[in-house]
C-alpha cells in the first residue's frame, strides 16, 4: 500500500442522499450505497449521507480504487448505522469486494505489504497469510500512461475466461518467490534482494496474463522502457494488476526524484503521468470532524 494517489471522502447525515465531486466517483459512491443497504442487516440500515470526493484514486489503473472506495463507503455507513463491530471481511462482502482477490481489502485495514492466500472456494475471501512494513525510507515510482485503461467489469472477467488455469509449476514458483524471497528480504530491509525478488515475481505473472494483455506489460511503451530502468540500475519494477501503470521501487526519497527526472526525458515517458509514493504501513484512517 502506498500514500499517494489516495482516496479521501467527507460524509455527514443528510435528509437526502447527495454525492459532490468527480461524476466518475460519485457513480461509484452510489452504487457502493446501494449494494451496502441491499446487503446489510435490516437492522443497521444507515441513513442518508451528503458525500463529498475530495481526492479520488485513478480508475483502472491497477491501484485498486474501486475496492479502497468501497471499503470506505462501508466503514461510514456501518458506522452510521451503530454497526461499528462489523469485520472488515463482513464490510466487503456488503459492497460486492475482495471476490477475486482480497488484498486490497487486507491492505485498506492494515497497509503494509500484503501475501494473501488465494481463494479456498469461489465465495470465500482469500486469507492473510503475511503482512510486513515497508523501511520508511524506500520509495515507490508509479509510471501511468495517459489515455489506456487496465481490464476491469465485463472486460476482466472474459480476459480470466480466456486463460488456461495457472500450472501448478508456476503457483509453486510464486509461491516460493513471495514466501521464501520477497517476505524474508523485506523483514530483513535487503533492497537489493527484494528488487530482484519482486521483478522475477511480476516477470512470471506478465507472462502468464500476456496472451489477454497483449504482453508482459498492458502497454508497449512500457515495454520499450523497461531495459532501460535495467541500465538505470532499478531492478525493482513491474506492472499493478492489469495496469497499465507500472511501478519502481527505489532506495529514498533522493533516487526517487532522480529516477523522475530522467524519465521525463526518456520518449516512453512523454505521455505518462509519474508519481512519487512513499509506503503506507497503516490502514484506513477515519477522522470525525465537528
Amino acid at each position: 500500500m502506498i500514500t499517494t494517489p489516495r482516496l479521501v471522502l467527507r460524509a455527514s447525515r443528510a435528509d437526502f442522499e447527495q454525492r459532490l465531486g468527480d461524476p466518475g466517483v460519485c457513480l461509484r459512491i452510489e452504487q457502493a450505497a446501494a449494494r451496502y443497504r441491499k446487503n446489510a442487516p435490516a437492522e443497521f440500515q444507515p441513513p442518508a449521507v451528503h458525500w463529498q470526493a475530495i481526492e479520488g484514486l485513478p480508475p483502472h489503473a491497477g491501484l485498486g480504487s474501486g475496492t479502497q472506495l468501497g471499503m470506505a463507503v462501508a466503514t461510514v455507513l456501518s458506522l452510521y448505522a451503530g454497526d461499528s463491530k462489523a469485520s472488515g471481511v463482513e464490510l466487503a462482502r456488503r459492497v460486492g469486494r475482495g471476490l477475486r482477490s482480497a488484498v486490497g481489502l487486507h491492505g485498506f485495514l492494515q497497509g503494509g505489504l500484503l501475501i494473501e492466500g488465494g481463494k479456498l472456494s469461489d465465495e470465500s475471501i482469500s486469507p492473510l497469510v503475511a503482512r510486513i512494513a515497508v523501511p520508511a525510507d524506500w520509495r515507490w515510482v508509479l509510471i501511468q500512461p495517459r489515455g489506456t485503461e487496465g481490464l476491469s467489469g465485463a472486460a476482466e472477467q472474459q480476459g480470466f475466461a480466456k486463460l488456461p488455469p495457472m500450472p501448478g509449476s508456476t503457483t509453486d514458483r510464486l509461491c516460493r518467490l513471495a514466501m521464501l524471497d520477497l517476505a524474508p528480504a523485506l523483514i530483513e530491509a535487503d533492497f537489493g534482494k527484494f528488487s530482484d525478488a519482486l521483478h522475477a515475481y511480476g516477470q512470471i505473472v506478465g507472462e502468464y496474463f500476456a496472451p489477454v494483455q497483449g504482453g508482459i506489460y498492458a502497454d508497449a511503451r512500457l515495454l520499450d522502457l523497461a531495459p532501460r530502468l535495467r541500465a538505470l540500475g532499478v531492478s525493482g519494477f513491474g506492472q499493478t494488476s492489469w495496469g497499465p501503470t507500472l511501478f519502481a521501487l527505489c532506495p529514498d526519497a533522493a533516487a526517487a526524484s532522480r529516477l523522475v527526472e530522467t524519465l521525463r526525458r526518456d520518449p516512453a515517458c512523454t505521455q505518462c503521468d509519474l508519481t512519487i509514493a512513499e509506503p503506507l504501513n497503516h490502514g484506513a484512517t477515519v477522522a470525525i470532524l465537528e
